[in-house]
C-alpha cells in the first residue's frame, strides 16, 4: 500500500453537525460508524467515467485519496462496500489498530464487503456471511452481504452491511433481496442486539426497499411495484409469486431510522450520495434502532457546487462515485 502520509491534508474534512450536546452522553458509550462504497478498481474504467482525468482512476492515486478518506473519517466502525485487494487494505487497517472482517462477492467479481472495527474499543463476537444468490436460481446477481456481533464497553451490538443489485429497472429483486437479508439478520442475530444497518442499497428513498427498512413492511400499491406484472423467465417460485408476497413482508425491526433522512432538522434524505454523469441521487444509508440508540452527530454531505468542480465523481479529491456517510450514536442504558 502507498503511504496517505502526503495527503491527509489535501482535502478540506467536511462538517460535522452536533446533534446532541446535553451531558448525558458519555464518551465511554458512544461510537461513530461509516457506511462507504469505495469503488472497486476493478470498476474503475475511462468508459464509465469518461470526464474523470485518467490519472485520477489510477490506482496509486485512488489508494492515496482512499486512505485519506479513511483517516479523516477517523471512525470506530467502518462498513465499506466494493473493496477489492482485501488482503492489501486489511494489512493497512491493521496499522491504524482495526481488526477487519471480509465477504468476496460471489462469481467472478473481484470486490466484496468489508467491517472494520477498533480493536482497542470492540472485540468480534461472531460474524455471518450472506450470498444473496442463496436466494434462488432466478437472483444470481453476485450480490453479498456481512453480519457481525460486536461486543462494546461489556454490551453487544449487531453491525450489517449490505450490496444490493444495481438494476433500477427491476425493484423487486432489490426488494427480496432486501428482505433475505433481514432474515438472515433475524436468524443470526437471536440476542437481539441492537441493530445498525448499512450499505449500498442501490435504492431512493421513494424506493420500495427504504419503505420496507423503514416502516418493516411496503404497501403492496407501492408506486415502484404498482405497474409490476410477473416476469416471463419467473421459473423461480419465490420469483413467481413475489406479488402474491408482498401484503406479508415484513421484519422485526419496526424502529429503524435513517441517521441521514430522521434527523431533528426535518430535512430528509441528502440530494445525492451517488454523484456522477448519468445518475445523481441517495442510494446510501446507515439506518439504527432508534429504541437502543441516540445519534450524537452526523458528517455533512459536500455541496453540489464543490463536487462539480470536476464535473462529476469520481475526482482528484474523491476516489469514489459515492460519498461516505458517517454519524456518531450513543447506545442507552436502557431501551426506550
Amino acid at each position: 500500500m502507498v503511504s496517505p502520509l502526503s495527503s491527509t491534508e489535501k482535502r478540506k474534512p467536511r462538517t460535522i453537525t452536533r446533534i446532541r450536546a446535553d451531558q448525558e452522553i458519555v464518551a465511554d458509550e458512544t461510537f461513530s460508524i461509516v457506511s462507504y462504497n469505495m469503488l472497486a478498481q476493478a470498476y474503475c474504467r475511462e468508459e464509465s467515467f469518461p470526464y474523470t482525468a485518467h490519472q485520477n482512476l489510477r490506482a496509486k492515486h485512488r489508494i492515496i485519496n482512499s486512505c485519506s478518506e479513511f483517516l479523516q473519517l477517523d471512525a470506530d466502525i467502518l462498513c465499506i462496500q466494493e473493496m477489492d485487494e482485501y488482503s492489501k487494505w486489511n494489512k493497512t487497517f491493521a496499522r491504524w489498530g482495526y481488526e477487519g472482517l471480509y465477504f468476496k462477492r460471489s462469481g467472478r467479481k473481484k470486490d466484496g464487503c468489508a467491517i472494520f472495527y477498533r480493536d482497542a474499543k470492540f472485540k468480534c463476537i461472531e460474524v455471518k456471511t450472506v450470498a444473496l444468490n442463496d436466494m434462488g436460481p432466478t437472483f444470481q446477481r453476485d450480490n453479498v452481504g456481512l453480519i457481525a456481533i460486536l461486543e462494546f464497553n461489556s454490551r453487544r451490538i449487531c453491525v450489517a452491511t449490505v450490496h444490493l443489485w444495481w438494476n433500477p429497472s427491476y425493484p423487486e429483486v432489490k426488494l427480496q433481496q432486501m428482505r433475505y437479508f433481514m432474515n438472515c439478520i433475524e436468524l443470526f442475530n437471536v440476542e437481539k442486539c441492537p441493530l445498525i444497518l448499512t450499505g449500498d442499497f442501490n435504492s431512493m428513498p421513494d424506493s420500495a426497499v427504504y419503505e420496507f427498512i423503514r416502516k418493516a413492511k411496503v404497501h403492496a400499491h407501492h408506486p415502484e411495484l404498482r405497474a409490476l406484472v410477473p416476469r416471463e423467465n419467473a421459473n423461480d417460485p419465490n420469483e413467481a409469486n413475489f406479488l402474491d408476497d408482498l401484503e406479508t413482508m415484513s421484519h422485526s425491526y419496526t424502529s429503524l431510522k435513517s441517521g441521514y433522512g430522521d434527523l431533528p432538522t426535518g430535512n430528509g434524505e441528502p440530494q445525492f450520495t451517488n454523484y456522477t454523469r448519468n445518475f445523481i441521487g441517495t442510494l446510501d444509508y446507515i439506518f439504527y434502532e432508534s429504541s437502543h440508540f441516540d445519534i450524537v452527530d452526523v458528517l455533512e454531505i459536500p455541496d453540489a457546487s464543490e463536487l462539480s468542480k470536476e464535473k462529476f465523481l469520481p475526482s482528484s479529491e474523491y476516489p469514489s462515485d459515492h460519498l461516505s456517510l458517517c454519524i456518531s450514536l450513543h447506545l442507552l442504558s436502557k431501551p426506550t
